[in-house]
């Protein structure tokens, strides 16, 4: 956003307004190989992705944590 603005090409909060805008109009996939769940976990929403198909055996983990609103147009 910064950089359309220096430009002047257009304000950032349009250049985030419009991001946001066509993040929203994605269409989630599937993929049947991927199971999808979205469980409270000690009153955290959390979203888990696990192989459909399991076989007892330990995996290795990915956590991702979000660190909130204003990434995008943070100062």
């Amino acid at each position: 956003g910064d950089a359309a603005h220096s430009l002047g090409l257009r304000h950032r909060v349009h250049v985030i307004n419009s991001a946001i805008i066509n993040f929203e109009s994605l269409v989630p996939t599937t993929n049947k190989e991927i199971q999808i769940e979205d469980i409270l976990f000690d009153g955290v929403h959390v979203r888990v992705y696990q192989p459909s198909r399991q076989d007892g055996k330990l995996r290795r983990a990915v956590m991702f944590i979000h660190g909130g609103g204003w990434a995008l147009g943070a100062p």
